[in-house]
């Protein structure tokens, strides 16, 4: 899997930018604040679609502009030569592969993968379980259709179950929903045990790995 080009428009400080990746490696330089994270944080959105840094996505959209673009080519393992569109709007988001239209986040989450790093990674140490949660999240449900559909109704239960406690419900119906929510949460909790025993055992054999070189 290889990014041939991307282009960007109107995509945070970007008005309009081509770029092309044909090479074994690529790298951006330049002053601080002209838009290399944003370069990369377009690549990383089209892997989840969503933005690593933000969860307004009316952000990502020029200051003045109603919408931004990305578009970009890949070289596929299974597919072959593929292209992305995504249309940011402030409210809405079209995505479409290969000219076809993007229906469900389940059929597209996994075909563009990418591994993102920044400075902000260091809160998955420093910073709260919520961190950690949402990287596990995102790094399982970019990779497994099972964990990402569990985790959709996992968050569509729990957002029905606290509009339920708000407006004062019954015991019963709180009970239908838990129901639902408990073995969700129990499927999740166990998904994640098993993508952080697999991580332990990569990352202590690694560790041995440096330890053993020096």
């Amino acid at each position: 899997m290889r990014l041939r080009s991307l282009r960007l428009f109107q995509f945070r400080n970007v008005k309009d930018a081509v770029i092309s990746c044909d090479h074994a490696r690529v790298f951006f330089e330049g002053p601080n604040g002209q838009g290399k994270t944003n370069l990369l944080e377009a690549v990383s959105f089209l892997h989840s679609l969503r933005s690593f840094r933000v969860s307004d996505r009316s952000i990502l959209i020029e200051n003045g502009a109603e919408s931004a673009s990305i578009y970009a080519r890949w070289e596929h393992d299974v597919q072959g030569d593929s292209t992305v569109s995504a249309i940011l709007e402030k409210r809405a988001r079209r995505v479409s592969v290969d000219g076809e239209p993007v229906r469900r986040l389940s059929s597209y989450i996994g075909q563009f993968p990418s591994v993102t790093m920044a400075s902000q990674d260091i809160q998955l140490i420093r910073g709260g379980p919520a961190e950690r949660r949402r990287f596990l999240d995102m790094a399982i449900a970019g990779t497994s259709i099972d964990y990402l559909n569990t985790f959709q109704r996992f968050q569509k239960t729990l957002i029905e179950r606290n509009q339920l406690l708000k407006r004062g419900r019954t015991d019963a119906e709180l009970a239908a929903f838990d129901k639902v929510w408990v073995p969700t949460s129990f499927e999740l909790t166990q998904m994640r045990a098993e993508v952080i025993d697999q991580l332990g055992q990569v990352m202590g054999l690694n560790y041995l790995a440096r330890l053993l070189t020096f």
